[in-house]
């Protein structure tokens, strides 16, 4: 056993002397040295690189205007909510419910939308629930289902001054499957107690929207 031990360490020699494999082990070639210093270099680098620049705000802090027409009509997250509750006999055929698509838009300016909305031609593109004009800033599709309770919490889009929907029953008849609502605007008072004045920005909109067989029945809107 030992002679077989001394032929393993005594395998490799370097001028007719024993290599050790300690040193086989920490011995590399020259040409090794630049490669590592490059990569401690770059290492080093990323660690102790420029300050990042702050990540940007999600939404501009909207600011108050003089007049109504001065108003910015920002982005603003979490800005709109709509409160939706279906009939157990929603969209009524053949005597079974059926879901109801929804289409909801964010408008700069509602008179194209109100439109469309008045013939079943105009009610049909309403219900592709895309960009038909340039006055809508953003549109999503919804779903709502026979008997369901939903609540629905939107961002406010930029430049959205007007939220409309269409929806899509069987049987949809001008006036009784759209609506529009106006986002209302927020007035507060600044000044001194006798110098105040009335200064404005834009505010949150809270909607409710029942859909009863055939038609939407809500609470509010045109």
């Amino acid at each position: 056993m030992e002679k077989s031990g001394v032929r393993m360490l005594c395998r490799s020699t370097r001028n007719g002397r024993p290599e050790s494999p300690l040193r086989r082990v920490f011995t590399r070639p020259a040409s090794a040295l630049p490669r590592c210093l490059a990569v401690l270099l770059i290492l080093v680098l990323a660690a102790c690189g420029g300050k990042q620049a702050p990540p940007p705000k999600p939404y501009e802090v909207p600011q108050k205007a003089a007049t109504p027409d001065a108003v910015k009509w920002s982005y603003l997250p979490r800005g709109l909510t709509m409160e939706l509750s279906a009939a157990p006999d929603l969209n009524s055929y053949d005597g079974y419910p059926h879901n109801v698509v929804l289409c909801v838009y964010q408008l700069s300016e509602p008179s194209p939308f109100k439109e469309l909305a008045a013939d079943q031609g105009g009610i049909r593109k309403l219900l592709a629930c895309d960009r038909f004009d340039k006055s809508v800033v953003h549109y999503e599709r919804r779903f709502v289902s026979p008997g369901s309770k939903a609540s629905l919490v939107m961002d406010r889009a930029e430049g959205a001054q007007f939220v409309a929907v269409a929806a899509g029953y069987y049987d949809f008849q001008p006036g009784l499957v759209t609506r529009v609502w106006q986002i209302p605007l927020k007035v507060d008072q600044e000044g001194s107690l006798f110098w105040k004045s009335d200064v404005y920005g834009p505010g949150t909109l809270a909607m409710e929207l029942l859909f009863g067989p055939n038609s939407i029945q809500s609470t509010g809107g045109e």
